[in-house]
């Protein structure tokens, strides 16, 4: 039982060095960050109606943030 469980650490470790374990937490950051955006956006409109939203900038592409990794 031992064996295993250093074997799925050191697989889990191996992982998380990879460029695909980059990727997901990429991806999983991007998403949690257009869903924020998108919840600070509905409730700055809620809050201030008059307020003009439309000039908003947004960071880079996902394609080139993804080239640096």
């Amino acid at each position: 039982m031992k064996i295993a469980q250093e074997a799925l650490i050191w697989a889990i470790e191996d992982y998380k060095k990879s460029k695909d374990f980059k990727k997901e937490v990429f991806e999983g950051n991007d998403e949690a960050y257009w869903i924020r955006y998108g919840d600070g956006r509905d409730a700055a409109a809620k809050l201030y109606p008059n307020l003009d939203l439309g000039n908003i900038t947004i960071q880079a592409p996902k394609e080139r943030v993804m080239e640096q990794l």
